[in-house]
């Protein structure tokens, strides 16, 4: 009997056989390369040099790839390609949230502001008294509760030692700027930038007629100390009320030891309104939301301050409504 004999398959066949199995291949999973150098997965006409389709969903990459998508980490990660160049995004197409637990710059961000992007502009009002409601906070991140497995994920530090607002007590006071979605509330710090220039200028107005007011009441003590004007200004108030324009009153009794009273007048119409008192050098010294309008009274307790001399006055919507002067004795 003829012993068969083991010949092994020519170099023909491999070859043959390689072939088969990687058209085989191809046809199951549709890779196609094109004659310009075009890869599609999924997809036997890719549109850019690289173009992966998967369960409905689109990866492509442009002919010169510029941003890596990397998924060895723990999480994906998305970096440029060589030397930090990118864009998330197009002039046409772009982000317009991108969400970090940090982000640094080299350029300062900016946000558009031209005016023939803007309509119905109007004038802030009332900016020194949400300013003067909104508190700040120092306050450590909560590595967990911001998404983090453990804070070991996190850069040393990052974690501790941080200042801000809580959005829940902003959202009271400015919810324009607060924004929720599925992580949370959020709020656009940028936002309160001309809420503090035009508190600055409200507040810097009363400064004004503070020092006008010392001056005026120095110049009156000069010719007459006992010069007293009190039916004036109860003539000039009762003036104002007809024509319904806020008025402050003279505290009474003056000077005080206990306690005084100061009436008010505020139109119904006022949306925000405080009440200041300031010492000799014009630093303020005590404020009072008025809530009241019409006619309203506010009483100054003579514990609350040392003895001495005072001025007081009222913010009503940006507008300084009177300056007059108190005194509390020992």
């Amino acid at each position: 009997m003829k012993r068969k004999v083991f010949t092994p398959p020519s170099c023909q066949f491999i070859i043959l056989a390689l072939l088969l199995v990687t058209i085989c291949k191809l046809s199951f999973t549709q890779i196609t390369v094109k004659s310009d150098g075009k890869i599609g997965i999924g997809t036997t006409d890719p549109s850019t040099y690289v173009e992966i389709y998967s369960l409905g969903t689109k990866f492509s990459f442009p002919s010169s790839p510029s941003i890596l998508i990397n998924n060895y980490y723990s999480t994906q990660r998305i970096y440029p390609a060589t030397n930090h160049t990118g864009y998330l995004g197009t002039n046409t197409q772009f982000w317009c949230r991108i969400y970090a637990d940090k982000m640094y710059y080299v350029y300062a961000p900016s946000e558009y502001s031209d005016r023939k992007l803007k309509k119905n502009i109007e004038p802030l009002e009332g900016s020194l008294s949400k300013i003067l409601q909104l508190r700040g906070v120092s306050y450590d991140l909560d590595a967990e509760a911001a998404g983090f497995t453990s804070s070991s994920e996190m850069d040393p530090g990052d974690d501790l030692d941080h200042i801000g607002l809580i959005a829940q007590e902003v959202l009271e006071i400015l919810p324009e700027i607060v924004n929720e979605d599925s992580l949370g509330y959020s709020i656009q710090y940028t936002r309160i930038i001309p809420l503090l220039i035009e508190a600055i200028k409200e507040q810097q107005e009363m400064i004004f007629a503070l020092e006008k007011k010392i001056k005026d009441d120095k110049e009156a003590d000069s010719k007459d100390p006992e010069l007293k004007n009190s039916t004036d200004k109860s003539v000039a108030n009762a003036d104002a009320t007809e024509l319904n324009e806020p008025f402050l009153g003279q505290n009474s009794p003056n000077p005080f030891h206990e306690n005084t009273t100061i009436t008010y007048y505020l139109p119904s119409d006022i949306k925000n309104a405080l009440f200041y008192v300031y010492d000799l050098q014009g630093k303020q010294i005590k404020s009072i939301n008025l809530a009241e309008r019409e006619f309203a009274e506010v009483v100054i307790y003579g514990n609350e301050l040392q003895a001495g001399i005072y001025y007081y006055s009222i913010l009503a919507d940006g507008r300084v409504i009177g300056m007059e002067k108190m005194v509390l004795t020992d």
